[in-house]
């Protein structure tokens, strides 16, 4: 007897229905052609903005999300991102397998990093209405550079002007400015922007030469607990 149950008996389609690209011809993005209209003009960064919100992004909107992918980019340099595609590269995986394992974490590191600044993107949301959290005494260099970068634009963004928020809080502020205020959105940026950088310092170890890898940071410990 057969058996049936919901996926046998439900109509589907035959095909993917694709909402973002349009394979044409002409290949189109949002609507826009992708030859004609993006390929020339448009820089990525900002193709990706139109990918998420339908529409090209205003020239301050622009500036912010390109400022975020810098900040982004160079933040954590050695960290588990890192430390796993390294790993993954030493012991000669396959190419594909060491960026997935390096962007797997990456999304899992920014995922985290979208949780631990929950009160801070809720002050960007209604600055006036929630208190902007307390941080840790740090060097503002860079601060008063991204200040000076947005010039009279940060009077648009009022989560940026007080306090000395760290890098990763600024770059979280320019994407929310930029309309990217969902987790799916920020990780899929705070990827992209990492994801270069962190493969470029694996593609620098030579496979099998793990004497080279810090193996016993942090060092180990071989001791049983026993039983009382």
């Amino acid at each position: 007897m057969e058996h049936r149950g919901p996926i046998e008996d439900a109509t589907w389609p035959s095909q993917l229905e694709l909402h973002v690209l349009d394979p044409g011809p002409p290949l189109r993005l949002q609507g826009y052609d992708v030859l004609d209209d993006l390929l020339p003009h448009v820089p990525w960064s900002e193709q990706l903005l139109l990918a998420f919100a339908g529409e090209l992004p205003t020239p301050q909107q622009a500036r912010w999300l390109e400022l975020a992918l810098r900040v982004l980019a160079y933040d954590e340099p050695a960290s588990a991102p890192a430390h796993l595609g390294l790993l993954a590269h030493m012991l000669v995986a396959p190419a594909a397998s060491v960026v997935a394992v390096a962007a797997t974490s990456l999304a899992q590191q920014a995922a985290a990093m979208i949780e631990a600044h929950a009160a801070w993107l809720r002050h960007c949301d209604e600055p006036t209405r929630h208190a902007a959290p307390a941080w840790p005494q740090q060097d503002e260099g860079w601060l008063q550079r991204l200040r000076a970068a947005l010039g009279d634009e940060l009077a648009l963004l009022p989560a940026l002007r007080e306090g000395s928020p760290p890098p990763q809080a600024c770059a979280l502020a320019l994407l929310h400015g930029c309309g990217l205020r969902e987790p799916l959105r920020l990780i899929t940026v705070i990827v992209q922007a990492r994801l270069a950088i962190v493969m470029a310092e694996v593609e620098r170890h030579v496979p099998r030469r793990l004497g080279h890898y810090p193996i016993e940071a942090p060092p180990f410990d071989y001791g049983e607990e026993r039983e009382p």
